[in-house]
Parts: C-alpha cells; structure tokens; sequence
C-alpha cells in the first residue's frame, strides 16, 4: 500500500519547497514551506501533513489552527504586501461522516488577522480519495488559481474518485 503522507513529502520537495518534520504531542508532522509571487503580493504556502487514526471535522479545526500559529511563529503573515495560505492535511484510515459535507464548502479560519487563508484537506488512507474544497471563494478570489495549482501538486492522483 501506497503511504499517501510520503507521497505527499515527495510533492513537496519537488516543488521545491523547504521541508522539515516536528515532533508534536507525540505526532510526527510534515511542514512544508515554499513562497510564490502573485498579483504583486507574496504568497507564503505553509502545508503540514499528519497521519492520524481518524479525521473529524473538529480534527480538521483544530489542525488547521495549530499550522496557523506555526505560520505567525514563523513571522509569515508579517508586511503590506504578503499573505499565507496554510495547507493542513490530515491522513487517516477513518474518515469522520461530516468529512464530505465540511469539504464541500471553503474554510473560513474565524480568527482575526490579515491576509491568511486556510486549504484544508483529508485524505482517506484506504482508498487514497481526497476530500478539499475545490469551488470558487468570495474572500481572496486573486488566490484561487494558486490553491488549486497547490491541490493538483501535492494532492492529484490519490484517487481517481475526486471529491470536492
């Protein structure tokens, strides 16, 4: 069996992007980082993958926090003109029910800050199929191409079975 959390690594570093694992509460977690200049703006892409027993909805919340803090210990949504995207993905052998239902509408982080946006993802470790939001969003409409670039890069080809 393919292990999709190697996979994924290997997308990021050759996407050229810095790539480093922490030992967090017991979990291994897999951060990559990479920048991109877009519409004058640059756009840091912090992505962190972890393996987990199961993926919920509350999970997926609480993941996604966690990288955005790791982004502003980073100094990442400092300056006028850059944001951060952050990208968590959650790799599990169990997928919460309400997993399909949350991936079918964009994230909203429901945090104050400025310019950051969140692309969360699952990936069902059995049958490879992603679950992330792949619509149109209201906020940060100008980064929209970039996060699907991103999706397709570190995330295409798990499944042929795409959900959105």
């Amino acid at each position: 069996m393919v292990n999709a959390s190697e996979v994924i690594e290997g997308r990021l570093r050759s996407d050229g992007c810095e790539v480093i694992k922490e030992e967090v509460d017991g979990e291994t977690i897999t951060l990559g980082y990479t920048s991109e200049w877009r519409w004058l703006c640059r756009v840091h892409v912090l992505v962190a993958v972890v393996n987990r027993a199961v993926a919920t909805e509350e999970d997926v919340q609480g993941f996604t926090l966690e990288v955005l803090m790791v982004a502003d210990s980073m100094g990442l949504r400092n300056g006028l003109q850059s944001g951060v995207l952050v990208m968590p993905i959650l790799v599990a052998p169990v997928i919460g029910e309400e997993i399909p239902g949350m991936m079918s509408r964009s994230f909203r982080l429901g945090t104050s800050g400025f310019a950051a946006m969140a692309q969360p993802a699952v990936v069902d470790a059995g049958s490879g199929r992603v679950y992330t939001f792949r619509g149109r969003r209201l906020l940060g409409v100008a980064f929209v191409k970039l996060i699907h670039e991103k999706i397709e890069t570190y995330l295409a080809g798990h499944a042929e079975g795409r959900t959105s």
